[in-house]
């Protein structure tokens, strides 16, 4: 019983942090259950069961058959967006043989609170861009079902900015197409990587920018990023999500700004990614710009076709997903296998 009561508790003080969200007052409290496997019942001001259901949904309207949710996040405190297989259901052991904590990923903090809003049932998320541990989003792009929300768009996006971390924010959300699908209906990726070009490293931006101490030469590094443009097959900078998967393909631009006298900015956009691609890319272009290859030596990495040709990948705090495309008149799947973007 006393595990009961703190259950119960526990999902009261997540809920009261909902219903301070105007226009929220009215969400139905989830399900509580007793141990005696007897279903308990359900909460909702007096109305019970299937009925005290359709009443509470006719207040609030129809549920949202499909939802498109714009999101950003500083990545420096998970272990990438996808969520971990052995974090729901068991601790991991740690070197000493204690249990420690799961990875935390931005998946499972967006599910969690999905689970509360969708009344404990689970909800699955799917994302345009699987960002690895590191990696910054302001774009990235997920798309769900939540058949128990009745309240609209605008109160789901205020309850969930509310009770998602300080490093999650939702930017928009809206019903889409059922149609429609956060991966394959995009119709390209846009990546910004920064590089603090200085003498002395920077406090300030430590999380958000990789600190390249000898000058950089950003004409000569995009001469070699401008290689680059175009479908190849860039196994030299990356790998495949699946271990079979092909390496072939689209980078649609690349540009290298200097935005300030110490800021470099790698914008590269494509249709999908492999695996560190962006990161392996910006890595070899650092190599270009201090003068240690000339930038022909991109197209010969990109031609010898071998993993690792290209030296060590650039760090992964400096990567941020800024941007996915998507042709706003067809939201129908694609169906090109590629486009299992991952980086």
């Amino acid at each position: 019983m006393i595990m009961l009561r703190g259950l119960r508790d526990s999902i009261r003080t997540c809920t009261s942090r909902w219903n301070t969200w105007s226009g929220l007052r009215e969400l139905p409290k989830m399900a509580m259950h007793t141990s005696s496997g007897r279903g308990g019942e359900e909460e909702r001001g007096g109305e019970v069961g299937a009925e005290g259901e359709q009443r509470a949904g006719a207040r609030g309207g129809k549920s949202m058959a499909n939802i498109k949710a714009v999101l950003q996040y500083d990545g420096t405190g998970f272990s990438g967006f996808q969520r971990q297989n052995n974090s729901q259901n068991s601790m991991n052991v740690g070197s000493n043989g204690l249990p420690q904590p799961p990875p935390r990923t931005v998946q499972q903090e967006i599910e969690s609170v999905l689970r509360c809003l969708n009344k404990g049932e689970g909800t699955e998320t799917f994302v345009a861009g699987r960002t690895d541990k590191g990696v910054h989003a302001s774009g990235q792009v997920i798309h769900f079902q939540l058949p128990n929300w009745f309240h609209g768009a605008k109160a789901l996006h205020g309850a969930m900015n509310s009770t998602l971390p300080p490093d999650i924010s939702i930017t928009s959300i809206e019903e889409v197409s059922p149609d429609f699908h956060a991966r394959h209906s995009a119709r390209f990726r846009r990546y910004e990587y920064t590089i603090f070009n200085h003498d002395h490293r920077s406090a300030l931006v430590r999380n958000s920018a990789w600190h390249v101490p000898e000058p950089l030469d950003e004409d000569a590094m995009q001469e070699a990023a401008n290689f680059l443009i175009g479908e190849h097959d860039f196994v030299s900078f990356g790998a495949p999500p699946e271990k079979r998967g092909h390496c072939v393909r689209t980078v649609l631009d690349i540009k290298v700004r200097r935005v300030s006298p110490c800021l470099i900015v790698v914008d590269v956009k494509g249709v999908s990614f492999l695996y560190h691609m962006v990161r392996n890319i910006v890595g070899s272009l650092r190599r270009v710009g201090s003068g240690k290859e000339p930038p022909a030596r991109m197209k010969e990495w990109l031609e010898k076709r071998t993993r690792g040709a290209c030296g060590s990948p650039a760090p992964a705090q400096g990567l941020v997903l800024v941007e996915i495309g998507y042709d706003e008149n067809d939201f129908s799947p694609r169906r090109v296998k590629q486009d299992d973007d991952q980086d």
